[in-house]
């Protein structure tokens, strides 16, 4: 087949579809894209751990290039990103500008469409031009804009101390928008690979053990781990590490029933927040910063680059956590 994507089945694996949808031009506003690079995210593991069906099309944060446009905003050569959530654009989210809260939404790494691909045909409103850059570079600003929406989020809790659980590449993000932001983020992760590299950053990085060992408690904390794959969470911590009135942001995704301890939540009157993507005005407000920023530490974070034929690989790398931080799939190359 000419043109294919990548489906998960949820008895039988990864397996290569002919691309029948979002793959045609419909009007003057849509443009023909060619996927370079896809990062895999814990949120796809959490989708496939979770996925009961056939057709599971995985990969929101991705790069790409313009092969032919109808839209006058963009021209054949141009490097493309987007968000993970697409808008219906008429809802009042979406005239608010909150096209992540939108409940008529069409979602990258879902049934309807996912970037493992080797095309696609997308509305031009849902694209944003990316200064040119390296492929590696631009499949790592959607989740540098996902840490520069975590301290969004904690920003209006106005506390400057920010205990970040799990040093992944969105906890690892966020401490560095933070510094930015003049926040004093603290990163903890369990993993010594994952250790090495934030301090290779320059960031605080303590491990689990050491953090209860001491006994701390904390007034702010960004929950970036999770229970996918078997981990635990942070969630388990919270009552040895949250003071009266802590404020925790949930960023990482849960599969677990998670039950809420009444007493706990009273006895140290917690505020706790679930942090849903990000609106577009962010990311194209991110990008020029983490254009600058990511060239010089991109080496650090990505652990490798494996070619779209070999997305089983892939994927098994990128579920190690004790391998480094970001897989890539390279596509079209």
């Amino acid at each position: 087949m000419d043109d294919y994507e990548i489906a998960f089945n949820s008895e039988t694996g990864f397996y290569k579809k002919e691309i029948k949808d979002f793959n045609s031009f419909v009007d003057d506003d849509h443009v023909l894209v060619r996927p370079k690079r896809v990062g895999i995210c814990g949120s796809d593991h959490f989708y496939m751990n979770k996925y009961v069906g056939q057709s599971l099309l995985l990969g929101h944060e991705w790069s790409g290039e313009v092969f032919k446009s109808n839209s006058k905003k963009f021209s054949a050569g141009d490097m493309v990103t987007s968000c993970a959530v697409f808008g219906c654009g008429k809802c009042g989210q979406c005239l608010k500008g909150k096209e992540n809260s939108c409940l008529d939404n069409i979602i990258l790494g879902s049934e309807s469409i996912g970037m493992l691909r080797t095309s696609v045909v997308l509305r031009a409103k849902d694209l944003i031009k990316i200064t040119k850059t390296d492929w590696n570079t631009s499949a790592l600003l959607e989740v540098a804009a996902i840490g520069d929406s975590v301290i969004e989020n904690v920003k209006e809790f106005n506390i400057k101390d920010i205990l970040i659980m799990g040093a992944g590449s969105v906890g690892i993000m966020a401490a560095i928008a933070g510094l930015r932001e003049g926040f004093n983020p603290i990163l903890v992760e369990v993993e010594k690979e994952r250790i090495k590299v934030a301090q290779s950053l320059g960031l605080r990085v303590i491990s689990l053990g050491e953090l209860l060992i001491k006994k701390r408690k904390y007034d702010l904390i960004a929950d970036c781990t999770g229970d996918s794959n078997g981990k635990v969470g942070a969630v388990k911590y919270y009552n040895m590490l949250c003071s009266p009135g802590a404020k925790i942001l949930v960023v990482g995704h849960y599969e677990k029933n998670w039950n809420f301890d009444s007493h706990l939540m009273g006895k140290f009157s917690l505020t706790i927040k679930w942090m849903k993507g990000m609106p577009r005005s962010l990311y194209e407000k991110s990008i020029p910063w983490w254009l600058n920023k990511l060239p010089d530490i991109k080496d650090k974070l990505i652990t490798e680059i494996i070619s779209i034929d070999d997305i089983n690989r892939a994927f098994d790398i990128s579920k190690n956590r004790s391998k480094g931080i970001k897989t890539l799939v390279s596509i079209n190359d």
